[in-house]
């Protein structure tokens, strides 16, 4: 078990060179990656403080726009395939996970989806909603509750989408259509995704690789571990859905690495075409900029912050930021971060610490 845990916790001098490679062309050489996919700037008075989650707190979510992208056209082998459930139905599912920018963990973006509704067909609530395809009438189950009909569609309970999608999966030529038809979607949206979010779904492809490859060669160790509760946490979200999909629906280890590799691929082609580095990013008077990151190599959500006047990066975990206050002196601005048990950074313009008690 030791043996296992360290290898999914040491990520390697090969895959530290590719994070380092892909920061360079991803941060370094996009000139149209300046900006954040949302942006807010705050002007901050000397002495004035504020808590971190009010600066991030956004009057709207971040969505990726995939008003071009239509339903693709069902080949025969699929429809064969298809149960009540639609692939346009799962595909539309797809569309509205894939566009929330918001989650850093893959396994977020093939969550269980619900919604539910008083009737057939109206509005219903999602965070991203895409518009250009409706569900099937077939997908929405009713549901009875003091004596009024819902309308649900509840993946958790209804297993025909993942039935489908297993379906498709495990056939070599619909799993080759499935694949081309989202890199065909990608390919059309890609430069929306900010180059931060696409380095973390290579890290986390990276990882599940690492584990297929680990599994395969030697199944014991997490087949033991599988057996403790609290699997998940021990070997990640991502690793326990890829075993789950092994044990319990007969998805080979090959096919999964297969498919992970070329999605790896197609992320890492299209990195350096970003419009944006980050997803949302605090302008605090016009000097710093507090950048939300998922690409952290540990797996943990953090901070980057830069300014104009530096190439510096200062890299502030999640948990290590509670609130922030500008202190002027003449016509310059210092930025002090202070965590929640009082520790301090305080930063000049060129982002030099002048204090540090982290």
């Amino acid at each position: 078990m030791n043996k296992i845990l360290k290898y999914f916790k040491s990520i390697g001098v090969l895959s530290l060179i590719f994070v380092i490679t892909g920061l360079f062309f991803a941060f370094a050489n996009n000139n149209n990656s300046d900006s954040a996919f949302q942006l807010k700037k705050v002007q901050l008075k000397d002495d004035e403080e504020v808590k971190l989650y009010q600066l991030m707190s956004f009057e709207n979510e971040p969505c990726v726009d995939f008003s071009i992208i239509d339903a693709p056209k069902t080949p025969i082998l699929i429809r064969s395939l298809e149960n009540e459930v639609r692939f346009n139905d799962v595909f539309r599912m797809g569309v509205e996970n894939f566009s929330y920018l918001r989650t850093s963990n893959i396994t977020d973006y093939l969550q269980y989806w619900s919604s539910s509704t008083d009737k057939i067909h109206v509005e219903y609530a999602k965070v991203c909603p895409w518009e250009n395809n409706k569900f099937s009438s077939n997908c929405w189950v009713d549901k009875s509750y003091k004596n009024k009909t819902y309308y649900t569609i509840d993946t958790k309970e209804d297993s025909r989408f993942k039935d489908l999608v297993i379906s498709i999966f495990k056939n070599a030529t619909t799993r080759e259509w499935l694949l081309n038809t989202s890199f065909n979607v990608y390919d059309k949206i890609s430069n929306y995704y900010p180059a931060d979010w696409k380095l973390n779904i290579l890290k986390q492809l990276r990882q599940m690789d690492s584990f297929l490859m680990e599994y395969s060669q030697n199944p014991e160790p997490v087949n033991n571990m599988a057996k403790n509760y609290g699997f998940q946490f021990e070997v990640g979200h991502n690793q326990a859905m890829l075993y789950r999909r092994i044990n319990n629906d007969g998805v080979s280890a090959a096919d999964l690495r297969e498919t992970i590799n070329k999605i790896n691929l197609k992320v890492l082609e299209s990195l350096d075409n970003s419009m944006h580095k980050f997803v949302r990013t605090i302008l605090i008077n016009n000097v710093y900029e507090i950048n939300e990151s998922f690409s952290d190599e540990m797996g943990e959500k953090s901070y980057k912050i830069t300014t104009k006047q530096s190439d510096k990066i200062i890299n502030v975990k999640y948990n290590q930021i509670y609130k922030l206050k500008i202190l002027n002196e003449g016509k310059k601005n210092y930025l002090l971060i202070s965590s929640y048990d009082n520790k301090n950074i305080l930063l000049d313009e060129k982002l030099n610490e002048l204090l540090n008690t982290y």
